[in-house]
């Protein structure tokens, strides 16, 4: 590189420009199902259930009444009639359900005549009839509670989930019903369902990419001013981070790239990683001017190339290596974080060497920074004193062991509701129903009969009877819908008995008929079984249940239902299932990967050296803090989810960082300048001890921000990796140096350093 160098100097910005202009084509999306990749088994599950059964986009409308107000639980049924009314007109309805169309058949002269439930509704003070007729029905749970306070409207929506304006349209529409159903009773509205959710996350989407995005890009602005001591160096750096994250989410516009919530964080992640990636850059011009205010800035800016173009990018490509291996997880908005982060640090590297030299060369004189003057003081008496520093590190190895202990009481756990603060709309409803109603979870249980019009065979039935009451039974089951509350409603009406079980398979298949005949709006043909009648399915909705939870759930459940049914192929599914397992399946996984991959940057950087000892250090010194900083949190809390796969790959990419810059400035104390390794570990501290301090300060100020987001997953990503980088600060200043083979005095290496200067050259 040299001050010369015009033509590399075009392409780097014309490449930057020409990524910028595919901006317009980045797209985000509200759809809450992005979390989990089509590829995915229980993904595809789920998919051929929604293409055999009825497709639902449900919304509830949850109206409830205080106990003492008898005005109001008196009006809830012209409400619930008037509210499914109205929410039929909403944009992309299809239907409506809610006690006021739910059939309700009656035998009237031995004619079946058929009504809705709300007609035969009664208030709590009504003795005889109503709702003390209807309590024993599961299928109601959904839509009225057992004291009658709170009643539900659900609609079913068509609607391309990925387009936020349809999101948008819908939502407005469903809040200027309920601003004037609330207008005209008593009663308080409660907004649920998968639309609210997608809202909730466009809301979350949006503040991530701009407040919190803004909040760090101010932040590590004042922290690197500060550092700095010059403001137009301050601007180049900053830049560089917001020109990483235009070409960077630019190029990403040209590739079609779709952000959601959980990809929200990729800006904060590209600003922070690149501009910390700068830092031994920046450090190495300031170090050098603040030893001599004299120097030839644009000898010093272009030296600077040379000194530390070989380990950043060792560096960046080790924290590159690290972000694609996201790409094993099964979950689109994380590979999307770990693919584009990799093609940051590429721009950043092309920005860093090929423009900022120039922009850097044409500053007005830099007197150094007085943040440097502060801490390198301190950082020469560090460095005199490694060679007494034994305890420390096997204190450090104490403490190590300790957090590998901590981390075995770690559970891999979720809760989707509380992936939102507990101030959003979304939560704050979705409780509420959940306590005073119905659960948010939805498993749908699948049941192959085998050949076409199987349901109807009476074995088959009577199992799916036995599966029935299992589930209704169950403590985290709150409804339960099969087909065996068709047969028990019609066959009474039908039959002398008016037992199902009595009946032959051809009686019950009249039966079935005419069910299908008496279909109202509120009901499709295929709620029970599809349209061949080879599949059955028993829905449930279950309590508000965690991931571990649901999983285990899925597991009783289909336990009970392969004993049940023996040769029947059975599927458990429902939007809950691959959400559930998306943090067990990947995890271990991404950590296996990772290691793996720190395994082998450690023994090319021992090749490339030509030390094994070079290679443990390395290895030691970034999985060490992460197990630290993970231990750290169990002691805080004891589960983690999805947020730890995109900690695990951020920190590790981070992490290794600051270890290479030392290991490779100690390695070339022992070449360059002739020292022995004591005096050489002595030398990296004292080098580069600078740029690490200030790197992992911009790093967890950075990332820090994230701690206050209202999503979860990206608060805990935000607060672990602030753990996480401050073991590693301690580690790599603490105990790498003692990895490091040290046997003699390391004052007179500093010493000669300090006079000779020959390390801005």
């Amino acid at each position: 590189m040299t001050r010369n160098s015009k033509l590399p100097l075009l392409a780097a910005i014309f490449l930057c420009v020409i990524s910028i202009c595919g901006l317009p084509g980045l797209s985000v999306t509200a759809d809450n199902r992005i979390l989990i990749s089509d590829d995915n088994e229980k993904a595809r599950q789920l998919s051929e259930f929604e293409d055999r059964f009825e497709h639902q986009n449900i919304i509830g409308f949850v109206a409830t009444c205080e106990q003492e107000d008898k005005a109001c639980i008196h009006a809830l049924p012209e409400l619930v009639t008037e509210t499914t009314a109205r929410a039929k007109s909403l944009p992309y309805a299809v239907s409506t359900k809610s006690l006021s169309n739910l059939p309700y058949l009656l035998d009237v002269d031995d004619e079946i005549v058929q009504s809705n439930y709300l007609d035969f509704y009664c208030d709590p003070t009504c003795p005889s009839k109503g709702r003390s007729a209807m309590k024993h029905s599961d299928t109601l749970v959904p839509f009225i509670s057992d004291d009658g306070s709170t009643m539900a409207i659900y609609a079913n929506l068509s609607f391309e989930v990925d387009q936020v304006e349809a999101v948008q349209e819908i939502f407005s529409a469903t809040q200027t019903l309920i601003s004037d159903i609330n207008q005209k009773y008593r009663a308080d509205i409660r907004f649920v369902g998968r639309l609210p959710m997608m809202h909730a996350f466009i809301e979350t989407t949006n503040k991530e990419i701009t407040t919190y995005m803004g909040a760090a890009i101010i932040l590590i602005f004042f922290l690197v001013w500060l550092c700095f001591s010059s403001i137009r160096l301050t601007i180049i750096a900053i830049g560089l981070g917001i020109t990483s994250i235009l070409s960077t989410l630019g190029l990403a516009g040209w590739a079609g790239v779709t952000l959601s919530t959980a990809s929200a964080t990729l800006p904060t992640i590209i600003f922070t990683l690149t501009t910390a990636t700068s830092m031994h850059y920046f450090m190495h011009v300031l170090r050098t001017m603040t030893e001599d205010s004299n120097r030839d800035l644009k000898k010093v800016a272009f030296g600077a190339v040379s000194f530390q173009l070989v380990p950043t990018l060792i560096t960046a490509g080790s924290t590159a290596a690290a972000m694609l291996s996201m790409i094993l997880v099964e979950s689109p908005p994380f590979q999307t974080i770990g693919i584009w982060t990799a093609v940051s640090l590429f721009y950043c590297c092309t920005i860093l060497f090929l423009v900022v030299p120039h922009l850097v060369a044409r500053l007005p004189k830099l007197s150094g920074s007085n943040w440097q003057k502060l801490i390198q003081p301190a950082l020469n008496q560090h460095a005199r004193y490694i060679g007494s520093m034994r305890q420390i590190a096997l204190i450090g190895a104490f403490a190590c062991v300790l957090s590998m202990v901590a981390i075995t009481q770690l559970n891999i756990d979720d809760d989707f509701v509380r992936f939102f603060g507990e101030e959003t709309t979304f939560r704050k409803d979705t409780e509420f129903v959940s306590a005073n109603l119905i659960g948010p979870t939805n498993i749908e249980i699948v049941i192959n009969s085998g050949n076409q019009g199987g349901v109807n065979k009476p074995d088959f039935l009577k199992s799916l009877s036995t599966l029935t009451t299992f589930t209704r039974k169950h403590s985290q089951i709150d409804s339960t819908t099969s087909i065996i509350d068709v047969y028990e409603k019609i066959v009474p009406l039908l039959s002398e008995s008016g037992r199902w079980q009595d009946l032959e398979e051809y009686a019950l298949a009249q039966s079935y008929l005419i069910y299908e005949l008496s279909l109202t709006s509120a009901q499709a043909r295929t709620d029970y079984v599809d349209s061949d009648k080879q599949f059955a399915r028993i829905s449930l909705i279950a309590k508000d249940l965690s991931s571990k939870e649901i999983v285990e759930l899925e597991k009783e459940l289909f336990k009970k239902s392969s004993t049940l049914f023996p040769s029947k192929k059975i599927t458990i599914t429902g939007e809950a299932i691959p959400l559930a397992h998306l943090s067990r399946d990947n995890i271990p996984g991404v950590a296996t990967s990772l290691i793996a991959t720190c395994a082998i940057l450690s023994i090319l950087l021992a090749m490339y050296f030509r030390s094994i000892r070079t290679g443990v250090a390395l290895f030691c010194t970034t999985i060490v803090p992460i197990v630290c900083g993970f231990g750290i949190w169990s002691l805080f809390a004891n589960e983690i989810g999805i947020a730890a796969v995109v900690t695990l790959a951020v920190c590790m990419g981070v992490v290794i960082d600051d270890s290479v810059h030392l290991i490779y400035r100690f390695h070339d104390a022992t070449k360059r300048l002739g020292l022995g390794s004591l005096e050489a570990a002595s030398y990296a501290v004292h080098r580069v001890g600078g740029a690490v301090i200030t790197t992992t300060v911009i790093l967890a100020l950075g990332f820090g921000v994230l701690t206050f987001s209202d999503f979860q997953i990206n608060s805990t990503f935000g607060l672990c990796t602030v753990l996480i980088l401050v073991s590693a600060l301690l580690i790599d200043l603490l105990i790498l140096p003692s990895l490091l083979p040290s046997n003699t005095d390391a004052s007179a290496a500093i010493a000669n350093e300090q006079r000779s200067g020959n390390h801005s050259s």
